[in-house]
């Protein structure tokens, strides 16, 4: 019987494995590792694309609004996802907003508005708050601004408002000042004409702490008319009856005590002088007009 002689089956040679093309939109290293996904870079038009889904849509609006989430959605979403913004800006899913304001007096709601018109059109969820917060307190009534996104459909804008405190002579212009000397300059100074009147370099920064120290002796604050700053170190009190009272750069309290308790037991203010000069310690310098 004749052999039947078996011949070695013959393999093929492996094939060597290579990295798989990149795909479209994917940058590629020279060993053909996929290095910037193509995922990442197409988010925008892949999440742009779910705008034609409504419920799914409305999940992504309603995940992007939880929490601290909601504070970074027009940042993360203005460039990658200018489809999907527009598309939310014009869908029925997200109610119309309003807004509502506390702690104003003299800024107006027509101030607010225009403050606000810039973003108006904008789904609430996309309101740049950081950037409405500093064109608000760009007013200069408005000393510090708070707004916060109220849930569904409400902005809440809480304003602190600078006080009137004097009015401020420099340089031939007079301005309405706050308690800090900051000028309010949306202020009209014909509205505020009763405030008290300071002129002078530095007389703004340093109105507090004179109109605190009058404070401590009301006859002799009711009767000065203004306050003039020398040479930003000391102050000259011009008082209702002419005279010029002059104070002392250091211990200008001891010397308003000095003048008040002479007001008390000589009328020295109804007298006919013209300088009374506070400036030394130890003497009083009056000067006849």
């Amino acid at each position: 019987m004749a052999r039947v002689r078996r011949t070695a089956r013959t393999r093929k040679p492996a094939r060597r494995r290579t990295a798989p093309p990149a795909r479209r939109g994917e940058g590629t290293t020279s060993r053909g590792t996929r290095t910037n996904p193509g995922w990442l870079r197409n988010l925008g038009s892949r999440l742009a694309s779910l705008a034609s889904r409504p419920l799914l849509s409305a999940i992504i609006v309603a995940v992007l609004g939880l929490g601290g989430v909601a504070s970074l959605a027009p940042t993360f979403l203005a460039k990658p996802l200018p489809a999907f913004e527009r598309w939310v800006a014009e869908s029925a899913l997200l109610p119309a907003w309003s807004w509502q304001v506390s702690g104003h007096h003299h800024v107006t709601r027509a101030m607010i508005a225009e403050a606000l018109a810039p973003q108006a059109d904008k789904p609430l969820i996309f309101i740049n708050i950081n950037s409405l917060k500093e064109t608000l307190e760009n007013n200069s009534w408005i000393e510090k601004a708070r707004v916060t996104r109220q849930w569904p459909d409400s902005l809440r804008i809480e304003l602190t408002e600078r006080t009137p405190f004097a009015l401020w002579q420099s340089d031939g212009r007079i301005q309405v000042i706050d308690r800090k000397g900051v000028v309010i300059q949306d202020a009209s100074p014909e509205a505020f004409d009763d405030l008290f009147l300071l002129v002078g370099d530095g007389a703004n920064t340093e109105a507090g702490t004179l109109i605190a120290m009058l404070g401590e002796q009301p006859e002799i604050a009711k009767q000065v008319m203004a306050a003039i700053r020398v040479g930003n170190r000391r102050w000259d009190l011009l008082m209702a009856t002419g005279v010029s009272v002059r104070l002392p750069e250091r211990k200008a309290f001891a010397a308003l005590d000095r003048l008040a308790e002479m007001q008390r037991s000589e009328r020295i203010l109804d007298r006919d002088v013209g300088i009374i000069d506070l400036r030394l310690d130890d003497r009083l310098i009056i000067a006849p007009n």
